[in-house]
């Protein structure tokens, strides 16, 4: 059975950490948009043009 090089495996743990770490991304965009929603529930007041 040959071996895999050292860059080889090396890249597929980078790989494999880039995946683990990209499941995560619909999780935080979700917390990026709930935090501009509350932005602008709380801050309402100070965006009133008119009024």
């Amino acid at each position: 059975m040959p071996r895999r090089s050292a860059s080889t495996a090396n890249s597929r743990r980078r790989s494999d950490i880039f995946a683990g770490h990209l499941r995560w991304a619909p999780v935080i965009a979700l917390g990026y948009v709930a935090s501009i929603l509350v932005h602008l529930w709380l801050n309402a007041g100070s965006f009133q043009v008119f009024g």
